[in-house]
């Protein structure tokens, strides 16, 4: 169970990071159920904390968390983490997935944005988001260079 204190309001962008995170965490360590409270928005006053624990507004729009969800759940769909990656800092999480002989990352930190190097041998793949947006990428014999922040990011290794 994760809760936070009554004065705490999370904006939509860590709603959605702790959501994926919470998610992904909880895969990892072998707890087979993740309740995320709430699925929809109480009311409409942001200042009021009970109002804005939704995955979506009041009036059903999809916030944040809503999509980072669903882009979580498309994206390693069939995928089981087969272990977290050391990159040399307890505050750095990679979790390497595999599908099906494919395998992808999940990947962020828990401090500030800064580069990792992922010692991947030579390859192609697509980098996805926290909310989706893809972009293509190759990389040479000195593996991968990312930049990694609070928000969740998916790599999908092209197979050989």
């Amino acid at each position: 169970k994760y809760q936070f204190g009554s004065q705490f309001i999370l904006s939509n962008d860590q709603q959605a990071q702790y959501l994926v995170r919470e998610f992904l965490i909880n895969l990892y360590q072998g707890i087979p159920v993740s309740i995320w409270y709430d699925w929809c928005n109480d009311g409409t006053n942001p200042d009021e904390r009970e109002h804005n624990f939704g995955t979506v507004t009041h009036d059903l729009k999809p916030k944040a968390a809503y999509l980072a969800a669903k882009t979580l759940s498309s994206t390693l769909k069939g995928y089981r983490i087969e272990k977290r990656l050391d990159l040399g800092s307890a505050n750095d999480f990679a979790l390497k997935l595999t599908k099906n002989g494919n395998e992808a990352l999940a990947f962020w930190t828990v401090s500030k944005s800064h580069q990792l190097s992922f010692p991947l041998p030579p390859g192609k793949g697509m980098l996805i988001n926290l909310l989706g947006d893809k972009t293509k990428l190759s990389w040479k014999t000195d593996g991968l260079k990312l930049t990694v922040s609070q928000s969740p990011q998916y790599l999908l290794i092209k197979g050989k």
